[in-house]
């Protein structure tokens, strides 16, 4: 069963917050890296970034329409700046990520192997979920990661959205970015 999530843009007006139609597709589509990253959903590669926070006090009507709509379905909600989006450290989000065998990474190592320069092991990882952890206990896995290029990073999901986003802010005359935000929760 896969996972969907659903956000609604909102941006302060005086002391309240109001939803918008408008929301960058990279945030409404399905994309589990993403998703790690916005509030550890479909974390299984270990990506840091966000944990989900629940729904802001002070939501606009939007989002609590979206709430309800979705009830008790809507799961690991939360909402972030776009200044947070901003200041968050991506070099987890941005590396690239491989599952290897344990017992073919102790024989690559056994044999001399050494990973080229840029890739490192990723050894002691946090596990989301039972399938994961009924997984790792039949099959350990390391993980292997390496940094993608600038270049490649621009293409990501979260760097356009972010950009999608200071297009909306613009538009709407925010300049700063604690006024404006993402609220989404995610559904299976």
């Amino acid at each position: 069963m896969g996972c969907d999530i659903h956000t609604i843009v909102e941006i302060k007006k005086g002391n309240t917050w109001v939803g918008l139609e408008e929301c960058p597709s990279e945030f409404c589509e399905r994309n589990y890296s993403l998703f790690a990253f916005l509030a550890g959903v479909r974390n299984s590669f270990n990506t840091k970034g966000f944990e989900a926070k629940g729904f802001p006090e002070d939501m606009s009507e939007k989002a609590r329409a979206l709430e309800q709509e979705w009830d008790s379905d809507l799961h690991s909600k939360s909402f972030l700046t776009l200044k947070e989006l901003e200041e968050a450290n991506k070099s987890d989000y941005c590396s690239q990520k491989c599952r290897i065998v344990r017992a073919f990474w102790d024989k690559f190592k056994e044999l001399g192997g050494v990973l080229p320069v840029g890739m490192e092991i990723e050894e002691n990882f946090k596990v989301s979920s039972i399938i994961d952890a009924l997984s790792l206990a039949y099959c350990p896995e390391v993980i292997i990661k390496w940094q993608s290029s600038k270049e490649e990073q621009k293409n990501f999901p979260l760097f356009r959205g972010i950009e999608n986003l200071k297009a909306i802010a613009l538009k709407n005359n925010i300049d700063n970015y604690e006024n404006i935000r993402i609220v989404f929760g995610f559904d299976n």
